[in-house]
């Protein structure tokens, strides 16, 4: 196959196409660093040098024609679009490279104007100092094809042009390198093999300068079929080949929009993403996530959950399903797409506030100043149930399963069964206002290394002004109700079957109380703090250092610490392993009422209107969330928010960022209690003069 370039005008203006290889260092300067290689001797001795495209043979092209105004060009004018290379400047990289040619450095330094198109394809090899023979140097050599595809080999530069230090007479032309074919001055026309030969045999430097020079005769339809073949194989799959552990290791350090993006490379990458569910547990834990008793039944439903959860204690393989279900959970809350929804109905409690808000499931419970419970839905808002009993206000209300307990000013205990909305069962035995209950179920824990379960059966304990806490035997569902006559007898009252005993040590009325296990935490009016053991009624310690009223205690059974919030304005922090004060935290500027732990930090609110956060292993102090005004009457956290009570609205924060985000409510004259659950926010709230029930739906549904 035989090619030839297309006639052109010889009369047309030529630009000088030579590329001349200069030193662009002093003479005496070194050359430039590179892989010394012998020129192909191919080259030296008449080979075949570059291909001409079949395409540009071909090409119509009027001679006649002008170049948008360009007359030095000696090639006809073409079509900007069919040829999108033709008038483009040849890239800086492209003009400049290093080549070595029998022990002599080459540089190139093409002077010619970037955009000009060369009529004839040379280049000009012009040496620097020879390295080796310092005190020598070697004409330049110009290799050439001409328009009639004749490679040319030409030593007639002038040595002392451009002030290159002059160079001995060196005849190359009869040099014959072993293995090459003499040099002869007239060559038969190129064909394709020695076009494919000879550019193979090329320098790098010059292959890349040529083949540009080729691209810009090439049409757009070519240039596309070449795009089309030669992109998929210039792509390099960067993960497929490096070791698990290596691609474990960049993958950590991608953010999720990065890691998801990189699925949709290839299904090949699709697959290596798929298998690296660590990744996703390393997001878990960096969002500040941790598992709960749904994520553990989802990755180990035949197995009872340890005594606390971790999230090293589930596989890497459950992991995305986790962190989706966390992650969209925390969206949902902290950046809706879809705006809350918003039920809001009035309660009765005339004249009385309500002093409890509990939200279990689909239910709402409020307990008031007026003795009665009310169960509202959460869905509808409609009244399900009126509990009636007692005769003067509820302070205190837990729940287990179906079984609701509430303590009031009267003096009792009652035990309600919920779902048939009726009270089975009465305690009496305190001589003065139930303020505070903990119902404590038999639980999993760690005690020497060893896992055991306490109690050996659930208990309701009770915390009165009269000084004392009262255990009572939690009844089951089975149970015969339980139902004594209103009587002053202190004999009827011990012949209880489901009074266990009292825990006698304080000295004042008891404020609050917090257990797990078998493990019980009271604070006291007294300013002190005891540890009891419920089963027995032992008391482990008696924690002293508060010089004024204990408003609020929490027990955090995995760590085996209590915490303490007073009227002296601190928080203490004991360990119940020796029954030490290991921190004392003070910036609160008004008692403590508030707390709550979740993960390595601990919670407060104040009737100071702040909410401060701490780190929990250090002591120190993390952010303080400011309000204007009023002291905090209720907040509630998770791993995701806090969701605050007080100046007269429902705020919502970032838990790690401690931003306000958000009002839930606004207008309010008073906020007596908030709750949640994983969809919903409820709030006990008063307008003027009405309490009202405040449901806000995150799911993006109606409530």
């Amino acid at each position: 196959m035989s090619l030839s370039r297309c006639p052109t005008d010889n009369s047309s203006s030529r630009i000088n196409s030579s590329v001349p290889l200069i030193n662009s260092s002093s003479p005496a300067t070194p050359p430039e660093s590179f892989d010394p290689q012998v020129f192909p001797s191919s080259l030296i001795h008449g080979d075949n040098l570059l291909p001409q495209d079949d395409q540009i043979a071909s090409d119509p092209r009027s001679e006649s024609n002008s170049c948008n105004g360009n007359t030095s060009s000696s090639l006809p004018c073409t079509d900007s679009y069919q040829y999108p290379l033709k008038h483009s400047c040849t890239p800086s990289f492209l003009r400049k490279f290093n080549e070595s040619i029998e022990n002599v450095s080459y540089k190139c330094l093409d002077h010619s104007p970037p955009d000009s198109v060369p009529g004839d394809f040379s280049i000009s090899l012009v040496p620097q100092r020879n390295f080796l023979y310092s005190h020598s140097s070697l004409p330049p050599k110009i290799i050439s094809i001409d328009r009639n595809n004749r490679i040319k080999l030409d030593n007639s530069i002038s040595s002392n042009s451009d002030n290159f230090p002059p160079s001995p007479k060196v005849d190359t032309s009869n040099t014959v390198s072993p293995g090459s074919k003499p040099i002869s001055e007239d060559l038969e026309d190129l064909n394709l093999q020695s076009i494919v030969q000879t550019f193979e045999d090329l320098p790098e430097g010059i292959q890349s300068y040529a083949f540009f020079q080729l691209l810009r005769s090439c049409n757009r339809q070519s240039m596309r079929l070449l795009l089309n073949e030669c992109e998929p194989l210039l792509k390099k799959d960067i993960l497929s080949n490096l070791p698990f552990s290596i691609v474990q290791s960049i993958l950590l350090n991608l953010d999720i929009h990065s890691f998801l993006s990189c699925r949709l490379v290839s299904p090949t990458w699709n697959r290596i993403l798929d298998v690296h569910t660590s990744y996703w547990k390393h997001m878990f834990s960096l969002f500040g996530f941790q598992i709960n008793e749904n994520d553990w039944k989802y990755a180990n439903p035949n197995l009872n959950r340890p005594p606390f959860l971790h999230n090293d204690q589930i596989s890497d393989d459950y992991f995305p399903e986790i962190f989706k279900r966390h992650f969209l959970n925390r969206k949902r809350w902290l950046f809706p797409s879809i705006p809350p929804s918003h039920l809001s109905f009035p309660i009765h409690v005339p004249n009385f506030m309500i002093t409890s808000l509990l939200l279990h499931k689909d239910r709402i419970i409020t307990t008031s100043g007026s003795g009665t419970i009310q169960i509202h839905n959460a869905i509808t808002g409609v009244l399900e149930a009126r509990l009636e009993g007692h005769k003067e206000g509820v302070w205190a209300v837990k729940i287990h399963e179906n079984t609701l307990v509430s303590g009031s000013i009267d003096k009792t205990v009652r035990v309600w069964n919920i779902e048939k909305a009726k009270c089975t069962h009465i305690f009496r035995g305190h001589i003065s206002i139930i303020r505070c209950l903990e119902i404590l179920v038999p639980s999993r824990l760690i005690r020497h290394g060893v896992e055991i379960v306490e109690p050996d059966q659930p208990y309701i304990v009770s915390g009165s002004r009269d000084h004392t806490l009262r255990v009572w035997k939690l009844p089951k569902n089975t149970d015969p109700p339980y139902l004594p006559d209103n009587t002053n007898s202190i004999d009827r009252w011990e012949k209880n079957p489901y009074f266990v005993h009292t825990l006698i040590g304080h000295t004042d009325s008891v404020r609050t109380i917090s257990g797990y296990g078998d493990i019980l935490v009271s604070g006291s009016y007294d300013s002190s703090i005891r540890i009891w053991r419920v089963s027995t009624g032992e008391c482990l310690y008696h924690l002293r250092g508060h010089s004024l009223r204990i408003y609020s205690v929490l027990y955090e059974p995995e760590r085996n610490i209590c915490i303490s919030g007073s009227m002296d304005k601190s928080i203490r922090v004991w360990d119940l392993s020796t029954g030490t004060c290991k921190y004392v935290l003070e910036g609160h500027d008004a008692f403590v009422t508030l707390l709550n732990v979740f993960q390595n930090r601990l919670i407060s609110g104040s009737a100071d209107s702040t909410i401060r956060i701490w780190d929990l292993n250090t002591g120190k102090p993390l952010m303080v969330l400011p309000s204007n005004s009023g002291y905090i009457s209720s907040f509630v956290s998770d791993e995701h928010k806090i969701i605050s009570g007080n100046d007269g609205s429902v705020k919502l924060w970032d838990v790690r960022t401690g931003k306000l985000l958000r009002f839930l409510l606004t207008d309010l004259t008073k906020i007596w209690h908030v709750d949640f659950d994983a969809m919903r926010c409820v709030a006990a709230v008063q307008r003027d003069d009405q309490a009202y029930l405040e449901v806000i739906n995150f799911s993006g549904s109606r409530p």
